[in-house]
């Protein structure tokens, strides 16, 4: 190998490498609801600002409980995420319950924040 290919191959690793760090390992973030009693969790492959997260969560806390085993009362928190790092068409919505709040009482698809 040329001292030309192997620069080129070491640059390709490099780009690469910044390219899986920047998908996989920068944060998400957070929002709470407009009376701070549930707080939203975006993930990074979800493609927002706090913002746009604050907004989301907003408006799918307004639809109300998915299901009838909780009360809305009872949300703590709403999480979202877009799986293969941000490439997925849809993205999945967890509720999480203040009496349960590492094991999600509900889980569906909908469609990403922002379209």
């Amino acid at each position: 190998m040329t001292r030309r290919g192997a620069a080129i191959a070491v640059g390709a690793l490099v780009v690469v490498a910044a390219t899986f760090g920047w998908l996989f390992l920068r944060p998400g973030v957070t929002a709470a609801s407009a009376d701070g009693s549930v707080a939203y969790a975006c993930s990074a492959a979800a493609g927002v600002d706090s913002d746009a997260c604050r907004v989301w969560g907003d408006a799918t806390l307004a639809e109300g409980a998915p299901s009838s085993t909780f009360d809305i009362a009872d949300v703590a928190r709403i999480t979202i995420d877009r799986g293969l790092a941000g490439a997925a068409p849809t993205c999945t919505v967890r509720w999480y319950l203040g009496r349960y709040p590492d094991e999600p009482a509900w889980a569906r698809d909908a469609p990403c924040p922002g379209g």
